[in-house]
């Protein structure tokens, strides 16, 4: 494989405009990634569960639920000029029981792939387990967000160990003010937040975050500050 074919990199993901912390992670990463010079222009091809307009960026369009779609996606990869190809995975964003569908692409491809995990289970389920082993046997590298994580791979999945690579979540890169003048802007003064980066659904267990804090919360008054701009008082 040439290095001018590796140049070319498409990331498998959620998109904006769908509302998905993973859409929002890949948007940042290849907008950043659109500074560094060896790597033109990379493109995103969307994990959809509805119709979306998206940008130019979005080359092709993966159909969550059908699972026809993922050796089709597949054969336009192969017949595509994308040298590698990067699988953002969250067992919840990809069709089928735990996200198996993935798996369809992943035997069909002619190109290496990189999978970066978002999330890696300890207890996985055995159909969790089979999915994570089998992804990691196939990619070329695994990417987890953090040190503790290895150990797991390892030993739970069987992953190579000269595979993975640690690259932290990061942050978008902001000027931003000081703490308490920020505080002072939105109403906070003089008391404490707690933040939270990440959509909300219920099936975040906010109880089970919060209760290790129930005395410290119990003396004090705390504040959510929401996307959309509203306030629960806690």
């Amino acid at each position: 494989m040439t290095l001018d074919k590796i140049r070319n990199i498409a990331f498998l993901s959620t998109y904006p405009p769908r509302g998905c912390g993973l859409a929002t992670f890949t948007n940042d990463l290849v907008r950043e990634l659109d500074k560094i010079e060896n790597i033109p222009n990379p493109k995103v091809i969307a994990v959809s569960d509805n119709d979306y307009g998206y940008s130019k960026r979005v080359i092709m369009e993966l159909r969550q639920h059908d699972r026809e779609s993922y050796t089709k996606i597949a054969e336009e990869i192969n017949n595509s000029d994308i040298g590698i190809l990067v699988i953002e995975h969250e067992y919840g964003i990809f069709g089928g029981e735990f996200g198996e569908y993935i798996l369809d692409l992943v035997d069909n491809i002619q190109i290496p792939f990189i999978l970066t995990l978002h999330t890696v289970l300890p207890r996985p389920l055995e159909k969790q387990k089979k999915i994570l082993q089998v992804l990691g046997e196939k990619s070329a590298k695994v990417v987890t967000m953090a040190k503790n994580t290895i150990p797991i791979l390892e030993e739970v999945y069987g992953i190579d160990a000269a595979k993975i690579e640690v690259i932290h979540h990061g942050v978008p890169y902001k000027e931003l003010e000081s703490r308490e003048e920020l505080k002072k802007k939105f109403g906070l003064s003089n008391r404490s937040v707690i933040s939270t980066f990440g959509l909300l659904s219920p099936e975040r267990d906010w109880n089970m975050e919060l209760k290790p804090s129930q005395k410290w919360l119990r003396s004090t008054r705390i504040s959510f500050t929401l996307s959309s701009g509203r306030r629960i008082l806690v």
